[in-house]
């Protein structure tokens, strides 16, 4: 591991605690493995080695600098999140509700994020109790466990436990 802090790691640490439940949510492989839902090869904190962000990194150079890269893929997903949405739209939402509009990005991207419409439009509305509807009525909710469960209580209930 590197003996250094970067910048992403410092601003994900500092102003965005909740970082730290994607890292929980996504746990952290030191094998490759095929991801669970397009079974593209994985590492890491659910680091897709198709995603041109690893292009042409080795497994060594990945899991030596894990938290780094970790950081700045958390960071893209805040864009990520806020492109989604619209910027005005998430610099309104709670911290809460944006770091889970930020985990569901990171967890499937921005395209496939980019598909759930009907919950783009309730988060735009500020409509939480049909967000986290359109959020169970989805795949995704069926894909990823109790993360998606988790994810629905906080976009309702606006807090963590």
């Amino acid at each position: 591991m590197s003996n250094t802090i970067s910048n992403s790691e410092i601003a994900v640490n500092n102003f965005y605690p909740y970082a730290k439940n994607t890292k929980t949510f996504e746990g952290f492989k030191t094998e490759i493995y095929p991801g669970k839902y397009k079974k593209e090869p994985t590492i890491g904190y659910g680091f897709n080695l198709k995603s041109p962000i690893f292009k042409g990194m080795s497994r060594e150079y990945i899991l030596a600098n894990a938290e780094e890269l970790f950081a700045k893929t958390y960071l893209r997903a805040r864009f990520d999140a806020a492109d989604f949405v619209g910027y005005d739209t998430f610099n309104k939402l709670s911290k809460e509700r944006q770091a889970v509009l930020t985990d569901m990005a990171y967890n499937m991207g921005p395209t496939s994020l980019g598909k759930f419409k009907e919950f783009r439009k309730a988060l735009q509305a500020g409509n939480f109790k049909k967000s986290a509807a359109e959020m169970k009525n989805s795949l995704w909710y069926g894909q990823v466990g109790d993360r998606s469960k988790k994810l629905i209580k906080v976009m309702q209930e606006d807090k963590w436990d």
